[in-house]
């Protein structure tokens, strides 16, 4: 299963892995097969890979692929616009896994969730959070980026547009950044500068 698993065929992988699982269930590689299919349904797009991750979380919380499987969750929740439910799943993994390699992720997709989901109270707040941890460089653009459409959005213009700015700089090279420049002359004109 896992030669198939790594040569690329995550839906053989997967049928092998629940093979091996129903034919060893008290095997002491029970866990790592269960998480092992769980990853591979989701490589293969199958939508029982939620099912299996939760599975998995709930029979081995305590092991060192349950962050990696509720990260899946949450990004999975978060990739089909299920942004409550990212956003409580993201809650879970920051109050039981704070200290993770994957907490600023998740922090991060926690305040997207709450970004699109139009709480921006809520998203600023988690802006700020993620943007206290240890994000790379891209990740820490798009965090501040999107903390400037929050303040936008709240019609703080003046405090969105330092970001707002440098993110219009950077529209020609990543699409990402675009909405900056509208938000740039969206702010301009709530607060009568024609100049600008």
């Amino acid at each position: 299963a896992k030669v198939r698993h790594r040569e690329g065929d995550a839906a053989e992988a997967a049928a092998l892995f629940e093979q091996a699982l129903e034919d060893y269930p008290e095997s002491e590689l029970a866990p790592e097969m269960l998480y092992d299919q769980a990853v591979a349904l989701s490589r293969a797009g199958s939508d029982q890979a939620d099912a299996v991750f939760e599975q998995f979380l709930a029979q081995h919380p305590e092991r060192a692929q349950a962050a990696p499987a509720l990260y899946a969750l949450i990004a999975a929740a978060h990739g089909r616009a299920e942004y409550e439910r990212s956003v409580t799943l993201a809650d879970q993994f920051l109050r039981e896994r704070n200290g993770h390699d994957l907490a600023p992720e998740i922090a991060l997709l926690w305040a997207e969730g709450q970004y699109l989901r139009g709480h921006n109270d809520e998203a600023l707040a988690g802006y700020d959070r993620a943007l206290g941890m240890e994000l790379d460089a891209a990740r820490a653009q798009q965090a501040s980026f999107r903390r400037a459409m929050t303040l936008h959005r709240l019609g703080r213009y003046d405090e969105a547009r330092p970001a707002l700015e440098a993110a219009a700089r950077r529209a020609d090279e990543d699409e990402l950044f675009r909405p900056a420049i509208l938000a740039l002359g969206d702010g301009a004109f709530a607060q009568g500068d024609w100049a600008r």
